[in-house]
């Protein structure tokens, strides 16, 4: 439980100061995914469409396994269950390779695919704005 009020304060701090710039990008590099991983992880449309917006990105299973979905139609999942750092790095404007090494570092041995994809995205946005 504290962990997830840690997440929750922390995303809110990261996610004030994203530039409106990576919230466009986001929001057009998903927008082709969202609705089907929205149903697919029965994730709360409302959290999921304004997760940015609002600065909420809940630590629960919906929401991990949405992102996970929207990893996965990406093409970012390998055949061997590892994310591809380098294609995420050229898709998303704010992750560098720098921060990518990290987080990869950091996140990507998680065995569940919903919580690496989470842990990856929170990693991701939180260096982005540091």
């Amino acid at each position: 439980m504290k962990l997830i009020l840690i997440l929750s304060v922390v995303w809110s701090a990261y996610s004030a100061s994203l530039p409106p710039s990576v919230i466009q990008s986001w929001n057009n590099v998903v927008a082709p995914y969202q609705e089907t991983c929205i149903q697919e992880s029965e994730v709360d449309p409302d959290i999921a469409r304004n997760m940015f917006v609002r600065s909420e990105l809940p630590n629960e299973e919906h929401m991990r396994c949405y992102l996970k979905c929207l990893h996965e139609k990406l093409n970012f999942y390998l055949p061997n269950g590892d994310l591809d750092k380098d294609l995420m790095v050229k898709t998303f404007v704010h992750i560098t390779p720098e921060i990518g090494d990290m987080c990869f570092a950091k996140f990507g041995s998680e065995p569940n695919h919903c919580l690496k994809s989470y842990r990856i995205a929170i990693c991701g946005v939180q260096s982005a704005v540091e």
